[in-house]
């Protein structure tokens, strides 16, 4: 999946302070809101095909 967005959209759990505090999830945030953006679409998807 590629991303299109210039600006990542706000989200509660990417607002955490430990995504900034903590080293390790620091490097970790793009890949947490591309596998959030991932479900987003995969839960939409499924929706239309009810």
């Amino acid at each position: 999946m590629t991303e299109t967005h210039k600006i990542k959209a706000d989200h509660a759990v990417l607002d955490r302070k430990e995504f900034r505090e903590i080293p390790l999830l620091k490097g970790m945030i793009d890949k947490a809101y591309k596998q959030l953006v991932h479900q987003v679409v995969a839960i939409i998807l499924w929706s239309l095909e009810l």
